[in-house]
Protein backbone atom coordinates (compact mmCIF):
# COMPACT_ATOMS: atom_id res chain seq x y z
CA UNK A 1 0.00 0.00 0.00
CA UNK A 2 1.40 3.82 -0.55
CA UNK A 3 0.12 6.72 0.76
CA UNK A 4 0.31 9.66 -1.37
CA UNK A 5 0.54 12.85 1.18
CA UNK A 6 -0.08 16.36 0.56
CA UNK A 7 2.54 18.44 1.25
CA UNK A 8 0.91 20.23 4.47
CA UNK A 9 1.39 16.69 6.26
CA UNK A 10 4.02 16.15 9.08
CA UNK A 11 4.96 12.64 8.39
CA UNK A 12 6.55 12.05 11.66
CA UNK A 13 3.47 12.58 13.64
CA UNK A 14 1.34 10.81 10.81
CA UNK A 15 -1.05 8.40 12.96
CA UNK A 16 -2.98 5.96 10.01
CA UNK A 17 -6.11 4.57 10.64
CA UNK A 18 -6.20 0.16 10.10
CA UNK A 19 -8.67 -1.77 8.92
CA UNK A 20 -8.44 -5.65 9.87
CA UNK A 21 -7.31 -6.69 12.96
CA UNK A 22 -3.26 -6.02 13.42
CA UNK A 23 -1.10 -8.76 15.75
CA UNK A 24 2.73 -6.92 14.66
CA UNK A 25 4.04 -4.10 13.77
CA UNK A 26 8.04 -3.74 12.65
CA UNK A 27 8.10 -0.02 13.48
CA UNK A 28 5.85 2.32 15.42
CA UNK A 29 2.69 1.33 17.95
CA UNK A 30 -1.04 0.09 16.87
CA UNK A 31 -3.68 1.10 19.41
CA UNK A 32 -5.38 -2.03 19.57
CA UNK A 33 -8.33 -0.25 20.88
CA UNK A 34 -8.60 2.40 18.22
CA UNK A 35 -6.61 0.07 15.68
CA UNK A 36 -4.51 3.49 14.80
CA UNK A 37 -0.55 3.02 13.98
CA UNK A 38 1.12 5.73 15.46
CA UNK A 39 5.33 6.69 15.48
CA UNK A 40 5.94 4.41 12.43
CA UNK A 41 7.41 6.96 9.75
CA UNK A 42 9.86 9.46 9.67
CA UNK A 43 10.10 10.98 6.11
CA UNK A 44 8.56 10.01 2.46
CA UNK A 45 9.87 6.46 1.83
CA UNK A 46 9.90 4.93 4.57
CA UNK A 47 7.88 1.78 4.53
CA UNK A 48 6.12 -0.70 7.87
CA UNK A 49 5.62 -4.28 7.67
CA UNK A 50 2.27 -5.20 9.52
CA UNK A 51 1.46 -8.68 10.84
CA UNK A 52 -1.98 -9.82 10.34
CA UNK A 53 -3.97 -11.81 12.73
CA UNK A 54 -4.55 -14.11 10.16
CA UNK A 55 -0.98 -14.72 9.18
CA UNK A 56 -0.71 -12.29 6.54
CA UNK A 57 1.64 -9.15 5.69
CA UNK A 58 1.08 -5.66 4.60
CA UNK A 59 3.44 -3.27 4.07
CA UNK A 60 2.68 0.58 3.52
CA UNK A 61 5.07 3.34 2.26
CA UNK A 62 4.80 7.00 2.76
CA UNK A 63 5.46 9.51 0.06
CA UNK A 64 5.46 12.93 -0.05
CA UNK A 65 7.12 15.77 -2.69
CA UNK A 66 7.97 19.45 -1.43
CA UNK A 67 6.01 21.06 -4.50
CA UNK A 68 2.95 22.31 -3.57
CA UNK A 69 -0.21 20.44 -3.17
CA UNK A 70 -3.45 20.72 -4.88
CA UNK A 71 -7.11 19.14 -3.30
CA UNK A 72 -9.96 19.54 -5.40
CA UNK A 73 -13.21 17.88 -4.00
CA UNK A 74 -16.10 18.07 -6.73
CA UNK A 75 -19.60 18.46 -5.31
CA UNK A 76 -21.50 15.26 -5.78
CA UNK A 77 -19.94 13.69 -8.50
CA UNK A 78 -17.09 11.12 -9.19
CA UNK A 79 -14.38 11.00 -11.51
CA UNK A 80 -15.80 8.55 -13.58
CA UNK A 81 -18.53 10.67 -14.37
CA UNK A 82 -16.24 13.46 -14.99
CA UNK A 83 -14.23 11.29 -17.60
CA UNK A 84 -17.72 10.77 -19.73
CA UNK A 85 -17.39 14.22 -21.16
CA UNK A 86 -14.39 16.37 -20.96
CA UNK A 87 -16.96 19.24 -21.96
CA UNK A 88 -19.35 19.13 -19.29
CA UNK A 89 -18.76 21.73 -16.43
CA UNK A 90 -19.25 20.85 -12.37
CA UNK A 91 -19.96 23.99 -10.87
CA UNK A 92 -19.59 23.95 -6.66
CA UNK A 93 -16.13 22.82 -6.62
CA UNK A 94 -13.68 22.85 -3.72
CA UNK A 95 -10.32 24.19 -4.42
CA UNK A 96 -7.07 23.89 -1.97
CA UNK A 97 -3.31 25.09 -2.74
CA UNK A 98 -0.39 24.30 0.15
CA UNK A 99 2.48 25.80 -0.38
CA UNK A 100 4.54 25.15 2.72
CA UNK A 101 7.73 27.30 1.08
CA UNK A 102 5.24 29.71 -0.02
CA UNK A 103 2.58 30.24 2.49
CA UNK A 104 1.27 33.16 0.11
CA UNK A 105 0.40 30.91 -2.83
CA UNK A 106 -1.97 29.11 0.18
CA UNK A 107 -5.50 29.12 -1.81
CA UNK A 108 -9.18 27.76 -0.69
CA UNK A 109 -11.92 28.23 -3.16
CA UNK A 110 -15.30 26.35 -2.35
CA UNK A 111 -17.04 27.80 -5.87
CA UNK A 112 -15.25 26.90 -8.88
CA UNK A 113 -16.06 24.88 -11.84
CA UNK A 114 -14.32 21.94 -13.18
CA UNK A 115 -14.50 20.30 -16.56
CA UNK A 116 -12.22 18.05 -18.51
CA UNK A 117 -9.92 18.73 -21.52
CA UNK A 118 -7.56 18.20 -24.34
CA UNK A 119 -8.26 16.10 -27.29
CA UNK A 120 -5.83 13.47 -28.28
CA UNK A 121 -4.37 13.06 -24.78
CA UNK A 122 -8.19 12.99 -23.32
CA UNK A 123 -8.88 10.07 -25.72
CA UNK A 124 -5.61 8.07 -24.98
CA UNK A 125 -4.59 8.63 -20.90
CA UNK A 126 -6.32 7.69 -17.72
CA UNK A 127 -3.85 10.97 -16.52
CA UNK A 128 -6.55 13.32 -17.96
CA UNK A 129 -6.00 16.92 -18.51
CA UNK A 130 -8.58 19.41 -16.45
CA UNK A 131 -9.38 23.04 -16.78
CA UNK A 132 -10.74 25.30 -13.46
CA UNK A 133 -12.59 28.04 -13.92
CA UNK A 134 -13.30 30.26 -10.78
CA UNK A 135 -15.77 32.93 -10.28
CA UNK A 136 -13.37 36.13 -10.15
CA UNK A 137 -10.22 36.47 -11.59
CA UNK A 138 -7.80 34.52 -9.02
CA UNK A 139 -3.47 33.72 -8.52
CA UNK A 140 -2.43 30.64 -8.48
CA UNK A 141 1.08 29.96 -7.22
CA UNK A 142 2.16 33.59 -7.40
CA UNK A 143 0.76 33.69 -11.24
CA UNK A 144 -1.16 36.60 -12.59
CA UNK A 145 -4.67 36.78 -12.10
CA UNK A 146 -7.27 35.20 -14.51
CA UNK A 147 -10.01 32.88 -14.11
CA UNK A 148 -9.41 30.19 -16.33
CA UNK A 149 -6.82 27.82 -15.87
CA UNK A 150 -5.31 24.74 -17.09
CA UNK A 151 -4.11 21.28 -15.40
CA UNK A 152 -1.51 19.55 -17.36
CA UNK A 153 -1.02 15.76 -17.55
CA UNK A 154 1.97 15.25 -19.07
CA UNK A 155 0.63 12.17 -19.52
CA UNK A 156 2.91 11.91 -22.80
CA UNK A 157 6.07 13.28 -21.75
CA UNK A 158 7.97 10.71 -19.26
CA UNK A 159 10.02 14.01 -17.73
CA UNK A 160 7.30 16.01 -17.65
CA UNK A 161 9.46 18.81 -18.42
CA UNK A 162 9.43 19.15 -22.22
CA UNK A 163 6.29 22.06 -21.91
CA UNK A 164 8.15 23.86 -19.17
CA UNK A 165 11.49 23.75 -21.23
CA UNK A 166 10.15 24.95 -24.46
CA UNK A 167 8.23 27.77 -22.35
CA UNK A 168 11.30 28.67 -21.06
CA UNK A 169 13.09 28.61 -24.87
CA UNK A 170 9.84 30.78 -26.13
CA UNK A 171 10.04 33.53 -23.45
CA UNK A 172 13.87 33.47 -23.05
CA UNK A 173 13.89 34.21 -27.57
CA UNK A 174 11.53 37.24 -25.90
CA UNK A 175 7.86 35.84 -27.55
CA UNK A 176 5.32 37.29 -26.05
CA UNK A 177 2.14 35.99 -24.24
CA UNK A 178 4.21 32.33 -23.28
CA UNK A 179 1.92 30.91 -20.72
CA UNK A 180 3.30 31.11 -17.58
CA UNK A 181 3.28 27.16 -14.89
CA UNK A 182 3.94 26.12 -11.67
CA UNK A 183 3.84 22.09 -10.80
CA UNK A 184 1.48 20.84 -8.27
CA UNK A 185 0.96 17.23 -6.96
CA UNK A 186 -2.94 16.58 -7.69
CA UNK A 187 -5.75 15.05 -5.48
CA UNK A 188 -9.28 14.74 -6.84
CA UNK A 189 -11.96 13.49 -4.19
CA UNK A 190 -9.57 11.70 -2.31
CA UNK A 191 -7.69 9.78 -5.18
CA UNK A 192 -4.27 11.30 -5.67
CA UNK A 193 -3.63 11.87 -9.48
CA UNK A 194 0.19 12.48 -10.31
CA UNK A 195 2.54 15.62 -10.99
CA UNK A 196 0.78 18.29 -13.07
CA UNK A 197 1.31 21.68 -14.24
CA UNK A 198 -0.86 24.56 -13.72
CA UNK A 199 -0.88 26.56 -16.57
CA UNK A 200 -2.23 29.81 -18.11
CA UNK A 201 -4.86 28.81 -20.49
CA UNK A 202 -4.09 30.49 -24.09
CA UNK A 203 -6.72 32.87 -24.03
CA UNK A 204 -7.47 36.47 -24.83
CA UNK A 205 -6.87 38.37 -21.76
CA UNK A 206 -5.26 41.45 -20.04
CA UNK A 207 -2.92 39.06 -18.46
CA UNK A 208 -2.56 36.38 -21.43
CA UNK A 209 -3.27 37.49 -24.91
CA UNK A 210 -3.94 41.09 -24.54
CA UNK A 211 -6.02 41.77 -27.55
CA UNK A 212 -8.00 44.89 -27.28
CA UNK A 213 -9.65 45.68 -30.96
CA UNK A 214 -13.23 44.86 -31.43
CA UNK A 215 -12.28 42.82 -34.45
CA UNK A 216 -9.31 40.97 -32.65
CA UNK A 217 -8.90 37.42 -32.93
CA UNK A 218 -7.56 34.52 -31.47
CA UNK A 219 -7.07 31.65 -33.85
CA UNK A 220 -5.84 27.98 -33.95
CA UNK A 221 -4.51 25.86 -36.95
CA UNK A 222 -6.56 22.66 -36.69
CA UNK A 223 -5.93 20.25 -38.83
CA UNK A 224 -7.18 16.82 -36.58
CA UNK A 225 -10.37 18.43 -34.71
CA UNK A 226 -11.47 21.77 -36.64
CA UNK A 227 -14.72 19.78 -37.24
CA UNK A 228 -15.44 20.06 -33.83
CA UNK A 229 -15.32 23.58 -33.67
CA UNK A 230 -18.54 26.39 -33.62
CA UNK A 231 -16.52 28.48 -36.40
CA UNK A 232 -13.64 27.41 -38.51
CA UNK A 233 -12.75 28.31 -41.82
CA UNK A 234 -10.02 26.63 -44.44
CA UNK A 235 -7.63 29.50 -45.89
CA UNK A 236 -7.05 29.90 -49.70
CA UNK A 237 -3.86 30.30 -49.43
CA UNK A 238 -2.68 27.69 -47.42
CA UNK A 239 -5.30 25.11 -47.48
CA UNK A 240 -4.98 24.95 -43.71
CA UNK A 241 -7.76 24.73 -41.64
CA UNK A 242 -8.40 27.67 -38.83
CA UNK A 243 -11.09 27.77 -35.66
CA UNK A 244 -11.53 30.49 -34.25
CA UNK A 245 -10.56 29.96 -30.09
CA UNK A 246 -11.79 33.23 -28.83
CA UNK A 247 -12.56 37.32 -30.02
CA UNK A 248 -12.46 40.10 -27.78
CA UNK A 249 -16.43 40.49 -29.29
CA UNK A 250 -17.79 37.70 -27.91
CA UNK A 251 -21.70 38.87 -28.11
CA UNK A 252 -22.20 40.06 -31.81
CA UNK A 253 -21.45 37.56 -34.65
CA UNK A 254 -21.43 40.28 -37.52
CA UNK A 255 -18.73 41.61 -35.70
CA UNK A 256 -16.75 38.43 -35.38
CA UNK A 257 -17.54 37.02 -38.31
CA UNK A 258 -15.87 39.94 -40.06
CA UNK A 259 -13.19 39.54 -37.66
CA UNK A 260 -12.20 36.10 -38.88
CA UNK A 261 -13.10 37.37 -42.59
CA UNK A 262 -10.35 39.82 -41.76
CA UNK A 263 -7.97 37.37 -40.89
CA UNK A 264 -8.39 34.94 -43.28
CA UNK A 265 -8.37 37.76 -45.85
CA UNK A 266 -4.69 39.12 -44.20
CA UNK A 267 -3.30 35.30 -44.43
CA UNK A 268 -4.88 35.27 -48.23
CA UNK A 269 -2.51 38.81 -48.71
CA UNK A 270 0.61 37.33 -47.16
CA UNK A 271 0.27 34.68 -49.03
CA UNK A 272 -0.28 35.67 -52.38
CA UNK A 273 2.49 38.21 -51.71
CA UNK A 274 5.27 35.33 -51.04
CA UNK A 275 3.49 33.80 -54.52
CA UNK A 276 4.39 37.06 -56.86
CA UNK A 277 6.95 38.23 -55.51
CA UNK A 278 10.84 37.11 -56.26
CA UNK A 279 12.49 36.11 -53.30
CA UNK A 280 15.71 38.08 -53.76
CA UNK A 281 12.82 40.87 -54.13
CA UNK A 282 11.63 40.63 -50.80
CA UNK A 283 12.78 42.35 -47.48
CA UNK A 284 11.93 42.26 -43.78
CA UNK A 285 10.27 45.89 -43.87
CA UNK A 286 7.85 44.29 -46.64
CA UNK A 287 6.98 41.27 -44.56
CA UNK A 288 6.21 43.63 -41.67
CA UNK A 289 3.23 44.93 -43.94
CA UNK A 290 2.27 41.38 -43.64
CA UNK A 291 3.35 40.15 -40.55
CA UNK A 292 5.37 40.41 -37.23
CA UNK A 293 8.25 39.39 -38.82
CA UNK A 294 9.91 38.46 -34.89
CA UNK A 295 7.13 36.16 -33.81
CA UNK A 296 7.42 34.03 -37.04
CA UNK A 297 10.98 33.57 -36.43
CA UNK A 298 10.78 32.76 -32.62
CA UNK A 299 8.14 30.59 -33.22
CA UNK A 300 9.92 28.57 -35.61
CA UNK A 301 13.40 27.73 -33.40
CA UNK A 302 11.24 26.90 -30.55
CA UNK A 303 9.20 24.40 -32.84
CA UNK A 304 12.01 23.52 -34.78
CA UNK A 305 14.60 22.84 -32.09
CA UNK A 306 12.52 21.01 -29.99
CA UNK A 307 10.95 19.03 -32.99
CA UNK A 308 7.71 19.61 -32.28
CA UNK A 309 5.88 16.96 -33.96
CA UNK A 310 2.12 18.53 -33.52
CA UNK A 311 3.26 21.84 -34.49
CA UNK A 312 1.94 21.83 -38.11
CA UNK A 313 -0.92 20.46 -37.94
CA UNK A 314 -2.83 21.44 -34.51
CA UNK A 315 -2.53 24.12 -30.89
CA UNK A 316 -0.65 26.59 -34.04
CA UNK A 317 -1.74 29.58 -32.50
CA UNK A 318 -2.61 33.23 -34.30
CA UNK A 319 -3.62 36.21 -33.31
CA UNK A 320 -4.82 39.88 -35.28
CA UNK A 321 -5.93 42.56 -33.46
CA UNK A 322 -8.17 44.07 -35.95
CA UNK A 323 -8.32 45.13 -39.19
CA UNK A 324 -5.15 47.58 -38.78
CA UNK A 325 -2.96 44.57 -37.03
CA UNK A 326 -0.72 42.14 -39.02
CA UNK A 327 -0.26 38.38 -38.33
CA UNK A 328 1.22 37.53 -34.97
CA UNK A 329 2.23 33.55 -34.26
CA UNK A 330 1.74 32.27 -31.15
CA UNK A 331 1.83 31.28 -27.80
CA UNK A 332 3.36 28.47 -28.06
CA UNK A 333 1.52 25.33 -27.04
CA UNK A 334 1.67 21.25 -26.58
CA UNK A 335 5.02 20.34 -26.10
CA UNK A 336 4.58 17.01 -25.18
CA UNK A 337 5.71 14.88 -27.93
CA UNK A 338 8.90 16.54 -29.13
CA UNK A 339 12.47 16.14 -28.00
CA UNK A 340 12.70 12.69 -28.81
CA UNK A 341 10.24 11.20 -26.88
CA UNK A 342 9.78 8.89 -29.97
CA UNK A 343 12.77 5.99 -29.10
CA UNK A 344 11.98 4.18 -32.06
CA UNK A 345 13.89 7.01 -34.06
CA UNK A 346 17.17 7.21 -32.65
CA UNK A 347 18.52 9.71 -34.76
CA UNK A 348 15.88 12.38 -34.73
CA UNK A 349 17.87 15.08 -33.47
CA UNK A 350 18.86 15.38 -36.77
CA UNK A 351 15.32 15.88 -38.63
CA UNK A 352 13.23 18.57 -38.81
CA UNK A 353 9.13 19.20 -39.23
CA UNK A 354 8.14 23.00 -38.75
CA UNK A 355 9.79 23.73 -41.71
CA UNK A 356 7.82 21.79 -44.67
CA UNK A 357 5.09 23.94 -43.70
CA UNK A 358 3.76 25.56 -46.83
CA UNK A 359 4.67 28.85 -44.87
CA UNK A 360 7.80 28.66 -43.49
CA UNK A 361 8.56 26.58 -47.04
CA UNK A 362 8.17 29.80 -48.47
CA UNK A 363 9.80 32.23 -45.99
CA UNK A 364 12.72 29.73 -45.26
CA UNK A 365 13.44 30.57 -49.33
CA UNK A 366 13.90 34.16 -48.47
CA UNK A 367 17.66 35.34 -48.17
CA UNK A 368 16.64 38.12 -45.10
CA UNK A 369 14.87 35.65 -43.83
CA UNK A 370 17.40 33.11 -43.64
CA UNK A 371 19.86 35.97 -42.58
CA UNK A 372 17.19 37.25 -39.61
CA UNK A 373 16.65 33.50 -38.50
CA UNK A 374 20.68 33.08 -38.32
CA UNK A 375 21.21 36.47 -36.20
CA UNK A 376 17.99 35.36 -34.09
CA UNK A 377 19.74 31.64 -33.44
CA UNK A 378 23.31 33.15 -33.23
CA UNK A 379 22.62 35.94 -30.38
CA UNK A 380 20.35 33.42 -28.45
CA UNK A 381 22.80 30.46 -28.78
CA UNK A 382 23.56 30.52 -25.19
CA UNK A 383 19.80 29.17 -24.96
CA UNK A 384 19.93 26.53 -26.86
CA UNK A 385 22.69 25.20 -25.25
CA UNK A 386 21.37 26.10 -21.68
CA UNK A 387 18.40 23.73 -21.89
CA UNK A 388 20.20 20.30 -20.45
CA UNK A 389 21.01 22.63 -17.58
CA UNK A 390 17.72 23.65 -16.84
CA UNK A 391 16.84 19.98 -17.39
CA UNK A 392 18.82 19.28 -14.63
CA UNK A 393 17.19 21.95 -12.71
CA UNK A 394 13.90 20.90 -13.09
CA UNK A 395 14.92 17.17 -12.28
CA UNK A 396 15.88 18.15 -8.71
CA UNK A 397 12.40 20.20 -8.45
CA UNK A 398 10.53 17.19 -10.02
CA UNK A 399 12.45 14.22 -8.37
CA UNK A 400 10.35 13.42 -5.39
CA UNK A 401 7.16 14.23 -6.84
CA UNK A 402 8.06 12.07 -10.15
CA UNK A 403 9.01 9.02 -8.10
CA UNK A 404 5.11 9.24 -6.49
CA UNK A 405 3.86 9.89 -10.02
CA UNK A 406 6.07 6.83 -11.53
CA UNK A 407 4.59 4.73 -8.78
CA UNK A 408 1.13 6.05 -9.61
CA UNK A 409 1.22 5.20 -13.14
CA UNK A 410 2.96 2.00 -13.34
CA UNK A 411 0.54 1.26 -16.38
CA UNK A 412 2.42 3.93 -18.28
CA UNK A 413 6.32 2.81 -17.43
CA UNK A 414 8.79 0.87 -19.61
CA UNK A 415 6.58 1.07 -23.13
CA UNK A 416 5.24 3.29 -26.15
CA UNK A 417 1.73 5.01 -25.05
CA UNK A 418 -1.58 6.25 -26.86
CA UNK A 419 0.19 9.08 -28.78
CA UNK A 420 3.21 7.36 -29.67
CA UNK A 421 5.85 8.32 -27.56
CA UNK A 422 7.92 6.16 -25.59
CA UNK A 423 7.47 6.26 -21.30
CA UNK A 424 10.71 5.50 -19.59
CA UNK A 425 11.18 2.68 -16.31
CA UNK A 426 12.43 5.35 -13.75
CA UNK A 427 12.39 8.79 -13.85
CA UNK A 428 16.33 9.28 -14.11
CA UNK A 429 15.93 7.28 -16.91
CA UNK A 430 13.23 9.68 -18.88
CA UNK A 431 16.16 12.79 -17.95
CA UNK A 432 18.81 10.82 -19.35
CA UNK A 433 17.16 10.45 -22.23
CA UNK A 434 15.92 13.93 -22.59
CA UNK A 435 19.38 15.19 -22.17
CA UNK A 436 21.08 13.11 -24.27
CA UNK A 437 18.65 13.77 -26.99
CA UNK A 438 19.21 17.81 -26.14
CA UNK A 439 23.07 17.16 -26.03
CA UNK A 440 22.88 16.05 -29.53
CA UNK A 441 20.57 18.35 -30.96
CA UNK A 442 22.99 20.91 -29.80
CA UNK A 443 26.13 19.24 -31.25
CA UNK A 444 24.56 18.79 -34.51
CA UNK A 445 25.16 22.17 -35.28
CA UNK A 446 22.71 25.33 -35.61
CA UNK A 447 19.58 24.11 -36.52
CA UNK A 448 18.54 26.86 -38.64
CA UNK A 449 21.81 25.81 -41.11
CA UNK A 450 20.13 22.30 -41.41
CA UNK A 451 16.80 23.41 -41.89
CA UNK A 452 17.64 26.15 -44.28
CA UNK A 453 19.60 23.74 -46.19
CA UNK A 454 17.08 21.25 -46.23
CA UNK A 455 14.40 23.16 -47.11
CA UNK A 456 16.05 24.94 -49.63
CA UNK A 457 16.56 21.64 -51.79
CA UNK A 458 13.09 20.96 -50.97
CA UNK A 459 12.12 24.82 -52.73
CA UNK A 460 14.58 24.78 -55.01
CA UNK A 461 11.36 25.69 -57.07
CA UNK A 462 9.70 27.11 -54.28
CA UNK A 463 7.19 27.95 -56.36
CA UNK A 464 6.21 25.05 -57.48
CA UNK A 465 6.53 23.51 -54.42
CA UNK A 466 3.92 26.09 -53.23
CA UNK A 467 1.20 25.21 -56.01
CA UNK A 468 1.28 21.82 -55.70
CA UNK A 469 0.76 21.66 -51.95
CA UNK A 470 -2.65 24.15 -52.23
CA UNK A 471 -3.68 23.36 -55.65
CA UNK A 472 -5.00 27.17 -55.71
CA UNK A 473 -2.53 28.52 -57.79
CA UNK A 474 -2.94 25.93 -60.81
CA UNK A 475 -6.68 26.33 -60.44
CA UNK A 476 -6.27 29.46 -61.02
CA UNK A 477 -4.10 29.27 -64.18
CA UNK A 478 -6.20 27.28 -65.94
CA UNK A 479 -8.91 29.78 -64.94
CA UNK A 480 -7.31 32.31 -66.40
CA UNK A 481 -6.16 30.70 -69.60
CA UNK A 482 -9.87 29.34 -70.27
CA UNK A 483 -10.97 32.53 -69.97
CA UNK A 484 -8.23 34.49 -72.34
CA UNK A 485 -8.97 31.80 -74.96
CA UNK A 486 -12.43 32.24 -74.69
CA UNK A 487 -12.19 36.10 -75.05
CA UNK A 488 -9.62 35.71 -78.00
CA UNK A 489 -12.50 34.03 -79.45
CA UNK A 490 -14.87 36.24 -78.96
CA UNK A 491 -12.62 39.24 -79.40
CA UNK A 492 -13.98 40.78 -75.95
CA UNK A 493 -12.79 42.39 -72.69
CA UNK A 494 -12.11 40.99 -69.33
CA UNK A 495 -11.34 42.48 -66.36
CA UNK A 496 -8.29 44.18 -66.17
CA UNK A 497 -6.71 42.65 -69.62
CA UNK A 498 -7.31 44.27 -73.23
CA UNK A 499 -7.86 41.72 -76.11
CA UNK A 500 -7.78 42.64 -79.61
CA UNK A 501 -8.07 40.55 -83.01
CA UNK A 502 -4.94 40.67 -85.19
CA UNK A 503 -7.34 42.08 -88.17
CA UNK A 504 -4.16 42.43 -90.62
CA UNK A 505 -2.74 38.54 -89.83
CA UNK A 506 -6.21 37.27 -90.83
CA UNK A 507 -6.27 33.85 -89.00
CA UNK A 508 -6.95 32.93 -85.39
CA UNK A 509 -4.04 34.69 -83.67
CA UNK A 510 -4.51 37.17 -81.61
CA UNK A 511 -2.57 39.77 -79.51
CA UNK A 512 -3.21 40.07 -75.58
CA UNK A 513 -1.68 42.62 -73.18
CA UNK A 514 -1.57 41.55 -69.37
CA UNK A 515 0.71 41.50 -66.61
CA UNK A 516 3.77 40.31 -66.28
CA UNK A 517 3.04 37.70 -63.70
CA UNK A 518 0.45 36.53 -65.82
CA UNK A 519 2.60 35.85 -68.84
CA UNK A 520 4.86 33.92 -66.11
CA UNK A 521 2.76 32.08 -65.12
CA UNK A 522 1.40 31.19 -68.99
CA UNK A 523 4.84 30.27 -69.77
CA UNK A 524 5.31 27.70 -67.08
CA UNK A 525 2.00 25.62 -68.07
CA UNK A 526 3.41 22.47 -69.86
CA UNK A 527 -0.20 22.11 -71.31
CA UNK A 528 -0.63 25.50 -72.90
CA UNK A 529 1.40 24.41 -76.25
CA UNK A 530 -1.21 21.30 -76.55
CA UNK A 531 -4.12 23.30 -75.99
CA UNK A 532 -3.63 25.74 -78.51
CA UNK A 533 -2.59 23.16 -81.25
CA UNK A 534 -5.78 21.60 -80.31
CA UNK A 535 -7.91 24.53 -81.04
CA UNK A 536 -5.94 26.09 -83.47
CA UNK A 537 -5.87 29.57 -81.75
CA UNK A 538 -2.80 30.99 -80.91
CA UNK A 539 -2.47 34.09 -78.56
CA UNK A 540 0.69 36.32 -78.55
CA UNK A 541 1.54 37.78 -75.07
CA UNK A 542 2.83 41.17 -74.96
CA UNK A 543 4.04 41.79 -70.88
CA UNK A 544 3.24 44.40 -69.12
CA UNK A 545 3.44 45.78 -65.81
CA UNK A 546 2.18 44.69 -62.55
CA UNK A 547 -0.01 47.56 -62.39
CA UNK A 548 -1.06 47.31 -65.86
Amino acid sequence: WYLFLTNNVSIPDLDVELRGEVSSTDKGTVDQQTNTLRNAFAESGDSVTLQLAGGETEKITVMQSALPSMYIELNSVTLDEVHQDKDVKYDGTQVIVTDIANTKNNLHVTDATFKGRGNSSWACYEKKGYQLKFDKKTSVLGMAKAKKWVLLANASDDSMMRNQLAFHLADQLGMPYVPDSAYVDLWINGDYRGTYLVCEKVEIGSSRVDLKDPKGVLMEQDEAFYADEDIWIQNDGTGKHFVLKESVTEDDQSVIQEAVQGFDDALNEFMDYLLVTPDGDITLDALSQYIDVDSFLQYYLVNEYTLSRESATTSFYWYKDGDSDVLHLGPVWDFDTCMGNDLNDTESYKKMHICSHIVYQRLLSIPVVQDALKKLYEYNESVFKDMGVKTDTLHELLQSSANMNYTRWQALINGFSGKGTFFAASYQEATRNLKNWLDKREKSGNIYISNEAKCKKRNRNSKKTFQNETNKEEKMKKKLISTLLAAAMLGTMVAGTTVSADEAAGDNTYTMFMRNTYVNWIKELKWYDAAEEATGIHVEYVEGPDEF
